[in-house]
């Protein structure tokens, strides 16, 4: 098979994006500060108005996310599987400094600042009664689905107290 000048071309850019893309893939880009309520979905370190980081990157070897937060002094508050590389994912802080997470690969869930320090919360339902507390942006960014879901209950529960 003979390549003209034009299949030349086209091997060139696509060889030029993959290239791009693998070391996008492989390395991270800080980014500083965040605010509370900003989404977080690519890899990087992010700072927060209270000196917080939250660090997103790949476990070494491997296509897993990870992600932790660290207090201003460097201790460690959280750490977490965020499901693989090649699922959709991210993270959105709340004004209350909760951190409220989707992974396509396993997916909702929230860290709760705590007295003894944050606990993590799996969201099974959207019938549950955190979806009061999600940020705008958290619902904003899930998939329609989820969206659609969480109006309904919404509704369902405002109907149900405006009929007591």
């Amino acid at each position: 098979m003979k390549y003209n000048s034009k299949h030349r071309h086209a091997l060139h850019v696509m060889l030029y994006v993959c290239t791009l893309l693998l070391h996008i893939s492989l390395t991270g880009c800080d980014r500083s500060p965040a605010t509370p309520t900003t989404m977080v979905n690519d890899f990087g370190t992010y700072s927060f108005p209270d000196n917080s980081q939250l660090e997103l990157y790949k476990k070494p070897q491997s296509s897993i996310v990870l992600c932790k937060l660290t207090s201003a002094s460097g201790d460690l508050l959280f750490e977490d599987d965020l499901g693989g590389n090649f699922s959709r994912w991210y993270i959105v802080r709340g004004n209350d400094n909760s951190f409220w997470v989707y992974s396509g690969d396993i997916g909702l869930w929230v860290w709760k600042n705590a007295e003894n320090g944050y606990s993590k919360t799996m969201i099974e339902t959207l019938k549950d009664p955190l979806v009061f507390d999600m940020p705008y942006e958290y619902i904003y960014h899930l998939p329609s689905r989820n969206q659609d879901e969480i109006d309904e209950f919404r509704k369902a529960y405002q109907n149900s107290l405006d009929k007591q």
